[in-house]
């Protein structure tokens, strides 16, 4: 019997996959959360964002070149989500922009079809 074909290692796969959308998901609403929020950050916050969702680096590589602990990052990091998120909560800048953008999508559709 293949891998493939055992039902545990099916659902160990699709588990596995989903951890990797789950993760690809939230690095897109932190960015976006960044794009329209990150101007209010301090200058601290900017940094540690940017070199761990931007640059990719480990919270031991950031506490290295910062002269902190990875621990340190970490709570910067969720501390800083949670500012943008809250930003988010109360202007709604990403829902209404969203809500645009399908707008204008059904509105081009509509165009197109006209023509």
């Amino acid at each position: 019997m293949d891998k493939l074909d055992n039902p545990d290692n099916q659902d160990k796969q699709i588990q596995e996959e989903q951890v990797k959308l789950d993760k690809l998901d939230k690095l897109q609403l932190y960015t976006e959360l960044y794009d329209f929020y990150g101007p209010v950050l301090t200058e601290k916050q900017n940094i540690c964002f940017s070199m761990h969702y931007l640059e990719d680096m480990s919270f031991s590589e950031i506490g290295t070149v910062l002269g902190v602990t990875p621990q340190a990052i970490a709570d910067q990091l969720r501390r800083t989500i949670g500012i943008l998120q809250n930003y988010e909560d109360k202007l709604g800048f990403i829902k209404s922009h969203h809500e645009r953008q399908t707008k204008i999508g059904k509105i081009i559709k509509l165009l197109m079809e006209v023509q």
